[in-house]
C-alpha cells in the first residue's frame, strides 16, 4: 500500500476548524477596535447620481407573415432608463411588456425592416437595428 502525505482525514478536520476558530476571532478583535466610520454627507455622494446619457437598444427578435398581406414583427428594447417609443419602419410599435421590454408592430411587407427607439430623454438610437428579408 503506498503511503498518503496527507495526515489521517480526522487531523485535517480538527486543523481546519481550528484554523477558522482562530480566524474568526481575530476578525472579532480587530473589528471591533476600528474606529467607527462617519455617514456621508449628500454633497459627497453627488457622483452616484445616475444619468440617463445612453439611447436604447432595439433588437429585432422576429418577423413573420400576418393576415391581410401584413408582416408580424417582434423584437426587445433595453435602456437604463424609461423607454418612450420604438418604431418599425416609421410605425409605431406596441408594448407585450412594460417599458417596451418586449414589442411587437404589424407592417406592411417589405424588403427589409429597420426598428429604432428613443428613451424619455430624448435618446434617440443610432444605427437602428435593420434586417434584410429574402423573398
Amino acid at each position: 500500500m503506498i503511503p498518503s502525505p496527507l495526515p489521517p482525514s480526522g487531523v485535517r478536520c480538527r486543523f481546519l476548524v481550528q484554523s477558522l476558530l482562530v480566524l474568526t476571532i481575530f476578525l472579532l478583535y480587530v473589528v471591533g477596535r476600528l474606529p467607527a466610520a462617519e455617514p456621508p454627507t449628500a454633497g459627497e455622494l453627488d457622483f452616484l447620481k445616475p444619468v440617463n446619457d445612453l439611447p436604447p437598444s432595439t433588437i429585432i427578435t422576429s418577423c413573420e407573415p400576418a393576415p391581410g398581406g401584413k408582416l408580424r414583427v417582434r423584437g426587445v428594447t433595453l435602456d437604463n432608463g424609461e423607454v418612450a417609443t420604438v418604431t418599425v419602419n416609421n410605425l409605431p410599435a406596441r408594448p407585450l411588456r412594460t417599458d417596451y421590454a418586449n414589442w411587437e408592430a404589424f407592417i406592411p411587407e417589405a424588403s427589409s425592416i429597420t426598428a429604432k427607439s428613443n428613451d424619455a430623454v430624448g435618446n434617440e438610437e443610432k444605427p437602428p437595428h435593420v434586417v434584410s428579408l429574402k423573398h
